[in-house]
């Protein structure tokens, strides 16, 4: 039977210690580039996002839309981006990537539903698309996603919007 003393049981535990410290900064450092932050899913509502070409979790450099500059705004994990021209307002992160989209422009839509329509016809269609019903009877929650429509007094709606919950 092999027996240690303690100078080798002190360097083991450093040993296992600085092992487990590397693998807690491998996985840090991969959630903090973007390796891991993409959400699973987003690329299939990509394909429902009808907003000036806009790709939701995606890393966008030049940030004029159509020729439009933005007004920016620090938010709480980023910046928000306001094209008031296309009436769109667009959230990014602080790793530079897409994490919300409001549009109110009657050109654009998400899931099919657009500026304008009846509120019932907006709610079936995103119910549709695999989100459920949220706390409010305007709110849509679906794997991390949050859908909000924006509906005026006449249950028209007038804009909507689709954001990262964290």
């Amino acid at each position: 039977m092999v027996r240690y003393d303690m100078a080798e049981k002190s360097r083991i535990h450093r040993k296992r210690a600085f092992l487990l410290f590397l693998i807690l900064f491998g996985i840090s450092a991969l959630l903090f580039t973007g390796c891991l932050a993409k959400k699973v899913g987003s690329e299939g509502l990509n394909k429902q996002i009808n907003v000036f070409d806009l790709a939701f979790l995606s890393a966008n450099g030049d940030k004029n839309i159509r020729g439009v500059v933005p007004r920016q705004e620090p938010c709480l994990k980023g910046f928000e981006y306001f094209y008031d021209p296309l009436d769109i307002s667009v959230g990014y992160g602080t790793d530079d990537r897409i994490r919300k989209i409001t549009t109110r422009n009657k050109e654009t839509g998400m899931f099919d539903i657009r500026v304008g329509d009846h509120y019932p016809k907006g709610k079936a269609l995103i119910l549709q698309a695999g989100f459920s019903e949220g706390d409010t009877p305007y709110k849509f929650v679906k794997d991390g996603f949050l859908f909000t429509l924006l509906v005026d007094d006449h249950d028209r709606v007038f804009g909507m919007t689709l954001e990262v919950v964290e």
